[in-house]
């Protein structure tokens, strides 16, 4: 490569190109773009040590007064900068295309440098000649054909890809095996790597559209349907502020129907900026201009068959949801996980989305941040195969949102303190909510009485006479007592059993089990006391048991009693 010719470089030129190529070497360092603020920085590096700042020259002759002037303007800026921030100054280094002399080294730079408590180095030419040789390509993108030659080399990539799929040329080379096409693979990786100095590129080429996870430094993937392949460009910034020298701006254009569901999808999107998949299939026509890096925008831009605008995963935060009545009385409450809020173009929406802790429900928080509202959706889940005592406290929070109550989004720990959001009328939970809540609160009673583990079941299993049964149980269970009438009764009696005369009392007593889903869940025992009884019908079978027919007589009252078992 020919020596740059910093002399004659525009001040802009030598700045950008020094800049980028100190990013190169600090890939978590900013350039400060110029501006009356910048406090005499161009690059910046924040450690734990403190600063450390690069202060970029063009010069690239003898100083002379005036530039010498402007270099301890730039250094003065930057202490009383990093003073006002309350920030400390490791390290701060002059960097110009230019070797001090021995007098400006020794006697005018450690002059204005003498009162620094932080290192302070000139680095000049020699350093900037060897960053030049160490990235070559950021001098070669900016001075020369860096950029067309990117370009041209994506695009031969891509037609590489494609010749795979060329039956003749394969037939005219013989059977091609994986291993013969490592070198090849290799020499298209690193001469697309060796170009553009904000990005480097990986690819791959698979039968079928594959996923790709997020990874660190990743700014776009763009996969590309072959006649019988999928290829799949990734795009990486080799440092921190990449996209800031160069930008990835894409512009898309959605027409829909008015009043379709699609329609409905990106107005959501423009107001609260939540997710947005959606393709042809769904009535809408989709262009997009991308000005991707190294010409790759050029693959896609026009018309698309589908898109996405969705938030990258991420790590869910905790959060609480509680319901409370209107005097502020807790009635139920319930922990979430959180995905990181997204917002619309404008900042005014935001959409946040989480799932209820076991999964019982996903929520959908709609804010419009000026008018102050706030919109909420939740959508449950079969709770089925869950503990019933880790699904029963969502369960009591959707049963009870509706008018007059209201709710709130409080911190994961500490206080329940915020404003809370009416629930509007005429809102009110449906009848097989209710059933299922009261359904899934018999179950958590048994649970208490048994060391058997309790799964929920599939409640659609369950007619609505043994849902009934169940949750009459789980009253029993959990009250101890339970007096009600009764019309009828058959049952069988131990050959010992003292029947009483008709008119008196009638004491049974039986194993309380319950069949769940095949398992026999040993509960205790009733005590079912009759209080007037007439036999209508007796008879003893071979083993002196006794089967009858019982109606109530003077009274109808019927007490049962549980004697649970000691499970401790």
């Amino acid at each position: 490569m020919s020596p740059v010719p910093w002399v004659t470089l525009e001040p802009t030129q030598t700045e950008t190109i020094i800049a980028v190529m100190l990013c190169r070497l600090n890939p978590s360092a900013v350039r400060i773009r110029p501006s009356q603020g910048d406090g005499g920085i161009d690059v910046i590096q924040i450690t734990p040590d403190g600063w450390i700042v690069d202060q970029i020259k063009y010069f690239a002759e003898t100083l002379d007064d005036s530039q010498k002037k402007q270099i301890v303007k730039s250094f003065g800026k930057v202490r009383a900068f990093a003073a006002q921030q309350g920030a400390g100054i490791a390290e701060w280094h002059l960097v110009t295309p230019l070797d001090p002399t021995k007098e400006n080294r020794l006697d005018w730079f450690s002059t204005i440098t003498a009162n620094a408590d932080f290192t302070c180095e000139w680095r000049g030419k020699a350093h900037v000649e060897g960053w030049v040789s160490e990235f070559p390509e950021v001098v070669d993108y900016y001075l020369r054909d860096g950029k067309d030659r990117l370009a041209q080399l994506v695009t031969a990539v891509a037609t590489m890809c494609r010749l795979f799929t060329d039956s003749d040329t394969i037939a005219q080379q013989g059977t091609l095996e994986p291993a013969d096409t490592v070198t090849g693979l290799r020499s298209v990786y690193e001469a697309l790597n060796a170009h553009d100095p904000h990005y480097r590129y990986g690819f791959s080429v698979d039968g079928e559209l594959v996923d790709v996870p997020p990874e660190p430094h990743q700014v776009a993937v763009l996969q590309i349907e072959t006649t019988s392949c999928w290829v799949t460009f990734k795009v990486y910034a080799r440092y921190d502020a990449a996209v800031l020298d160069r930008p990835v701006p894409i512009v898309f254009e959605v027409t829909a129907a008015p009043d379709s569901e699609a329609a409905r999808i990106m107005t959501d999107f423009q107001t609260y900026g939540s997710p947005v998949v959606l393709d042809t299939g769904d009535g809408v026509s989709i262009t997009v201009a991308a000005d991707l890096p190294a010409g790759l925008g050029q693959l896609v831009s026009g018309q698309l068959a589908g898109f996405s605008l969705t938030a990258l995963p991420a790590t869910p935060f905790p959060a609480r949801l509680q319901l409370i009545d209107a005097e502020g009385n807790e009635l139920a409450i319930v922990r979430l996980n959180l995905q990181p809020a997204l917002t619309n173009l404008d900042g005014s929406g935001m959409f946040i989305a989480g799932t209820e802790q076991h999964g019982v429900f996903d929520a959908e928080l709609r804010i419009q941040r000026q008018a102050g509202t706030v919109t909420t959706k939740l959508q449950g889940h079969d709770p089925a195969g869950l503990a019933p005592d880790d699904v029963l406290p969502a369960l009591r929070l959707l049963s009870g949102l509706h008018h007059p109550n209201q709710y709130r989004v409080v911190g994961a720990h500490g206080p329940k303190q915020g404003d809370a959001i009416a629930i509007p009328q005429p809102d009110s939970p449906s009848a097989d909510l209710l059933v299922l809540t009261k359904f899934v609160e018999a179950l958590s009673i048994m649970q208490q009485h048994t060391t058997e583990q309790i799964r929920v079941p599939d409640a659609a299993g369950f007619g609505a006479p043994a849902i009934l049964e169940l949750i009459e149980l789980g009253q029993l269970l959990k009250d101890g007592r339970r007096q009600s009438s009764w019309t009828s009764m058959s049952t069988t009696l131990s050959p010992d059993t003292r029947l009483p005369e008709d008119g008196g009392s009638l004491l049974i007593v039986q194993q309380a089990t319950y069949n769940l889903e095949g398992r026999q869940i040993e509960l205790g025992r009733v005590r079912t006391i009759l209080d007037s009884v007439r036999f209508t019908q007796s008879e003893t079978d071979g083993k002196g048991r006794r089967h009858v027919v019982m109606v109530p007589g003077r009274s109808d009252k019927m007490t049962a009693i549980h004697e649970p078992l000691d499970v401790h």
